[in-house]
């Protein structure tokens, strides 16, 4: 996950780091391999959702992209580590926004679908 390299820290609902720079970091300072780090930050990020997914209600329906015309409760609840990650792969092609903050993922996720699932 390049975008942790870019120093942008999502969390989580309660604005706890879903991870940490240490936990990208092996015993020789390298970056963990996304094999290890990713399962263990997506468990963080999918129970993140389907703690927000009822709250979601008051979120308006998308018009556009990827999710339109879905209520984004159900869109929440239903998000899947493809979806995360093509979200993460917005994030580090376009940090600019991102870059030294710490957000939840979940209020980002959901700018990002309400706004149409951008791709640039």
């Amino acid at each position: 996950m390049n975008w942790q390299k870019k120093n942008i820290i999502f969390t989580d609902n309660r604005k706890r780091p879903l991870y940490t720079l240490e936990q990208l970091k092996d015993k020789s300072g390298y970056t963990a391999s996304e094999a290890i780090v990713n399962p263990l930050i997506m468990e963080n990020i999918l129970n993140a959702f389907i703690e927000v997914a009822p709250k979601a209600k008051s979120i308006p329906t998308p018009e556009t992209g990827k999710y339109a015309g879905i209520p984004m409760d159900q869109v929440m609840q239903n998000v899947t580590e493809e979806d995360i990650m093509e979200f993460l792969e917005y994030v580090r092609n376009y940090p600019r926004g991102y870059v030294g903050k710490n957000y939840r993922i979940t209020e980002s996720f959901a700018g990002w679908v309400v706004s149409g699932t951008p791709e640039d």
